[in-house]
């Protein structure tokens, strides 16, 4: 596949959570980043962006994008071995609309991701 955006996994409280990359870096290292949980439709979970199985390789059953985790961290820091371009732009490009809809996304990424 070409124009594969990236995503990557990190190690949170006692489990393996797969994060995305939806910015591109900019010129302060900084990227936009965010992760999924699993759907159970309860009132709490968003669903300004839900992801199905097949739209990414980690999805195993109904998900969704909890923007009011999201958060602004240094691409640098991120390891480079747990960096992995599997992210289509499609899947790309539903989770950052997401992220610009959302009403649960901290202003300061809103913020962010309206300038990226």
């Amino acid at each position: 596949m070409n124009n594969l955006e990236e995503s990557f996994s990190r190690f949170d409280d006692k489990t393996t959570h797969r994060y995305f990359v939806i910015t591109h870096v900019d010129s302060n290292d900084d990227v936009l980043v965010v992760n999924r949980s699993t759907y159970h439709g309860l009132p709490s979970e968003e669903t300004t962006c839900i992801l199905n199985p097949g739209d990414h390789s980690s999805v195993e059953h109904t998900s969704y994008i909890p923007y009011k985790r999201a958060k602004i961290e240094k691409y640098s820091l991120i390891p480079s071995n747990r960096l992995e371009r599997d992210v289509s732009l499609d899947l790309y490009e539903r989770m950052r609309e997401g992220a610009k809809m959302s009403d649960f996304i901290p202003y300061e990424c809103y913020r962010f991701i309206m300038c990226h």
